[in-house]
């Protein structure tokens, strides 16, 4: 029993520690700008509806404002909506490039993303490019792209799941690197960003160490009636 009782504690310690570097390892896991990170594509429609039923952290209800666009676009707060009629619109050649920042509701590890364009005159996102920042959005440090993307040429909502295990942001930046279509105008109907919580991610730890305390707790009760 008294060994028991030191392997549980060893193995607690040990994912305590795990838990406290949490968010450190969530920033490793995201691919830098000079990785080779595979090209997302849309998920399959039953992932991107189970998605849809998650909470938004780009949602302008929950508190997510856009904080900077590209000069030349318009109205880049539409994105954050989930009105079909209106959209961030910006010219499909705008030489600073295409691309809105948003300050997420709160902070999350990112999973994965909605985009949608509903607008039939106009061109809509081909590739595309995820940036997050924990820190200032400001700054030019702490950026890291997240993932790289290919969307589908339809114009229904679209959900990529992003590699790794979700990077802590504060600050997310779409950046449009291609349009379908040859408008003058491209347009981003809806941006929806999921992810998890310092408390859900905190909930998924702790379940992870109970499984292996569990896990080792039975290797020792067969030892001992061995």
């Amino acid at each position: 029993a008294a060994a028991r009782e030191d392997v549980r504690r060893v193995c607690v310690s040990s994912a305590a520690a795990s838990i406290a570097a949490a968010a450190d390892l969530a920033a490793a896991d995201a691919p830098d700008d000079d990785a080779s990170d595979p090209l997302v594509l849309p998920a399959p429609a039953e992932v991107a509806a189970a998605y849809a039923t998650q909470y938004n952290y780009a949602a302008a209800s929950n508190g997510a404002k856009v904080v900077s666009s590209n000069p030349e676009s318009k109205s880049p707060a539409s994105a954050l909506s989930e009105h079909m009629d209106s959209y961030y619109i910006t010219p499909c050649g705008a030489k600073s490039g295409k691309w809105l920042t948003v300050e997420l509701s709160e902070e999350a590890a990112v999973t994965a993303l909605t985009l949608a364009n509903y607008e039939f005159h106009s061109s809509g996102v081909r590739e595309f490019e995820v940036w997050g920042t924990a820190g200032g959005h400001d700054e030019d440090d702490g950026w890291r792209r997240l993932a790289r993307g290919k969307a589908s040429g339809h114009r229904d909502a679209q959900t990529f799941v992003l590699p790794g295990a979700g990077a802590w942001s504060k600050f997310l930046q779409l950046r449009m690197t291609g349009h379908y279509g040859a408008y003058h105008y491209c347009t981003v109907s809806l941006l929806r960003v999921h992810g998890k919580d310092a408390q859900q991610t905190l909930k998924e730890e702790m379940e992870a160490i109970n499984m292996e305390v569990r896990e080792v707790e039975e290797i020792l009760r067969d030892a001992d009636e061995a």
